[in-house]
């Protein structure tokens, strides 16, 4: 049975997942459940999630065409088997991973990124 506090902290994450993504939709691409957006624009996404205490461990990137969404497997990161000490360190080297990313994402059209944002207690 979750407790009350597990319950706030749920609501508190998802809450802030949807205002943040909800502020980006019109800058991307949705597919799905996924929100892709271009590497510029989800650079500032990640910047806004690490700023709400929440880490991005994960992104894939895709080729995204009028009626297709090419995955690029050599394009999927994982940012968060690095071992850390606490969650502000884990959060800020999946900040700068991610970050390394996306800056050194190949340059092409229909390049989109999705990210996969964690909160704190969720690992």
């Amino acid at each position: 049975m979750r407790s009350l506090e597990e319950g706030r902290f749920e609501k508190s994450f998802a809450e802030a997942n949807e205002k943040l993504l909800a502020e980006f939709v019109a800058r991307g691409i949705v597919r799905g459940n996924e929100l892709y957006l271009r590497p510029l624009d989800a650079l500032e996404l990640l910047h806004r999630y690490d700023a709400h205490g929440i880490a991005v461990i994960g992104a894939e990137a895709a080729v995204l065409e009028d009626s297709a969404t090419r995955p690029c497997p050599e394009l999927i990161a994982d940012f968060s088997s690095a071992p850390a000490e606490g969650w502000g360190h884990f959060r800020r080297q999946c900040t700068d991973g991610c970050t390394a990313y996306l800056n050194e994402l190949p340059v092409l059209r229909n390049l989109f990124v999705t990210l996969v944002p964690l909160a704190e207690g969720e690992q």
